[in-house]
């Protein structure tokens, strides 16, 4: 998610604050698909401060719902189709 972040908005963050938007956003989309992933260890192992962790939350919901909207819509097409079948 943030290697390819060119916006002006993610380059006035730094690094730390797009890493952990990153890993926050893999940790929701896999939760949300009952995935098990290493960034839930790895978030509850960083050292984030409360009002860090506030600054991002609308960047991460943001990114979490994309990824899943698109996850989503890729897998619905063949259960669409396949509940079309006779």
């Amino acid at each position: 998610m943030h290697q390819h972040d060119n916006r002006a908005e993610a380059n006035k963050k730094t690094k730390s604050q797009r890493e952990l938007e990153a890993e926050a956003t893999a940790y929701v989309v896999m939760r949300h698909f009952g995935i098990e992933h290493a960034a839930s260890n790895y978030l509850a192992t960083y050292n984030v401060e409360g009002e860090q962790l506030r600054n991002s939350l609308e960047t991460i919901s943001g990114a979490a719902k994309r990824f899943i909207a698109a996850i989503e819509g890729v897998n619905a097409e063949p259960e669409d189709a396949l509940a079309a079948v006779p």
